[in-house]
């Protein structure tokens, strides 16, 4: 059973890896590329980024509902 636990909480945390270190690395590269006049607000880096940070907020309550069901939350 400790093992089992010990996957599960692997799983976990690499899902909240990938939910928030991509917006986190993208978000501050657009914002610097649009200040310095490099790239298009709305340009491709643009769009993926503002793809990235959409599917990271809609992972986040399958996320939370994994973490409910792990500790036992209702």
């Amino acid at each position: 059973m400790e093992v089992l636990e010990e996957i599960v909480f692997l799983v976990l945390g690499a899902m909240a890896f990938w939910i928030v270190v991509p917006p986190l690395i993208m978000i501050p590269i657009w914002n610097k590329r649009v200040k310095s006049g490099k790239s298009q607000r709305f340009g491709p880096l643009g769009i993926v980024t503002i793809i990235i940070t959409a599917s990271s907020i809609m992972s986040l309550p399958k996320f939370i509902m994994m973490i409910a069901e792990y500790f036992g939350w209702k």
